[in-house]
């Protein structure tokens, strides 16, 4: 059954979202590392570019909630509209008690900066058996 598992998460593709290369890439190379696909982008427009020539659905976007020109949340409206399928995680350096609020009807997670990668693993695991 192991082997099964891996060509599920194989099947798996992660939009990862983040103005800072260097987050972006260690999270891309760990990511893949453990088997899923994964896509990135550094602002709102590179995503949705992403999102457009990408064929197949996104299963996760991962995205910042901050980013250069709109939020994180305005992008996860827009992947979903496309993508209704697609869970989203968001990070953030600060999570404020507003933000909660703003996203308080969205069945999503938040992961507060800095986090460990291994608590990103768990939480994809999370929503991949949701």
């Amino acid at each position: 059954s192991y082997r099964r598992i891996e060509v599920e998460k194989a099947s798996r593709t992660i939009l990862v979202v983040d103005d800072q290369e260097d987050l972006r890439e260690i999270i891309k190379k760990r990511l893949e590392k453990e088997g899923y696909r994964v896509l990135v982008a550094g602002s709102f427009d590179e995503a949705l570019d992403v999102v457009d020539r990408q064929s197949s659905s996104i299963d996760i976007l991962l995205t910042d909630i901050i980013l250069p020109t709109k939020s994180g949340h305005e992008l996860a409206q827009k992947v979903l509209s496309a993508h209704p399928e697609t869970k989203i995680v968001y990070m953030s350096g600060y999570v404020e008690q507003e933000l909660h609020e703003q996203l308080s009807g969205e069945c999503a997670l938040i992961l507060t900066k800095p986090f460990k990668l291994e608590v990103l693993l768990v939480a994809l695991e999370d929503l991949s058996a949701a």
